[in-house]
């Protein structure tokens, strides 16, 4: 048995039981190159004399596409097809390169906390994401007097803007002790808006529910306690 040809896969079948048609498909509808460039045992045989029809043309045999061209191909149909398939391959790995690249970057995300420690009050401006935050702004739906009411805290210039925060940073203010706030009968169902951008300038705005009533009845060990015992 003669050779195969890598791209019609003739394995030099003669022409009756090979078409001829199958081996024009198979070198990109072209006969001079199938004799002259790709080798072809058939096609140096002159056991294809039919000139191909424009559907013919058109088609590729799935030899063409499983098997690659020797070195040197420069069959149109069948470069078009290997740079087509390129493309894709290099268009998929660069919309995996971008995919992975937005993730490992994340966004900026602020989160507004009221921590509790010890039966202290405080105001937590985090930002947890992975990039900085930018022009960031606190809204709260209701006022939050701290400093046994000598100061209104959501008033204070930290919750109406803060021109930059870097990721995992985040910015404490202290309200007041917890016995004076709920003795004042300070409000502990809050809302809390907080508006913020990328570097980018993508905005992006989340509402943040607190209720402070969590703390009312918890039992906690006060620093004065601690310094007594180690007296």
């Amino acid at each position: 048995m003669q050779p195969r040809c890598p791209l019609c896969l003739c394995g030099g079948k003669p022409a009756k039981k090979y078409p001829p048609q199958r081996h024009i498909r198979g070198h990109g509808g072209n006969t001079e190159e199938a004799k002259l460039e790709h080798n072809c045992p058939i096609a140096q045989q002159g056991l294809i004399q039919a000139t191909p029809s424009q559907k013919y043309k058109q088609l590729i045999c799935w030899g063409a596409l499983k098997s690659p061209p020797r070195a040197g191909c420069t069959s149109p149909l069948v470069n078009e097809i290997m740079v087509d398939r390129k493309s894709q391959k290099s268009g998929s790995k660069e919309l995996a390169s971008s995919s992975t690249s937005d993730s490992g970057n994340g966004r900026p995300e602020v989160i507004i906390e009221f921590l509790f420690d010890r039966g202290l009050f405080s105001i937590s401006v985090n930002n947890i994401g992975g990039r900085p935050a930018t022009s960031i702004s606190v809204e709260f739906d209701k006022k939050i007097l701290g400093l046994g009411g000598a100061k209104e805290i959501s008033a204070l210039r930290l919750f109406k803007n803060i021109e930059f925060l870097g990721p995992k940073r985040e910015i404490v203010t202290f309200v007041d002790s917890s016995r004076s706030y709920f003795a004042r009968k300070q409000p502990t169902r809050i809302s809390a808006r907080v508006s913020y951008s990328d570097p980018e300038k993508n905005k992006y705005e989340s509402v943040i529910q607190h209720d402070l009533e969590i703390y009312r009845e918890l039992a906690y060990l006060s620093s004065n306690c601690r310094d007594e015992d180690d007296r």
